[in-house]
């Protein structure tokens, strides 16, 4: 598990009612346990999307300008 997945999960333990927007979001585009997770169906996933951002913007991301981070943050979140 990466930092960034690890930090998204702690964030939505503590925020039950957002779990349930990403369960719900992925239960709906992966019906079954042998879907294949592509790149091509996550990036559909706006809920899941905005999650994994958020994750990266609370962790540190060495090589990465955090005013790059808040730019493509910003324009996910306006997205959703």
């Amino acid at each position: 598990m990466t930092g960034t997945a690890a930090m998204d999960v702690i964030f939505q333990l503590v925020n039950p009612q957002k779990m349930k927007l990403l369960l719900e979001e992925l239960d709906a585009a992966f019906t079954s346990l042998d879907d294949l997770i592509t790149f091509d169906k996550i990036q559909d996933l706006q809920y899941f999307n905005v999650v994994m951002l958020e994750g990266m913007r609370l962790m540190i991301i060495p090589g990465c300008k955090r005013h790059s981070q808040i730019l493509i943050i910003k324009r996910c979140l306006d997205a959703y």
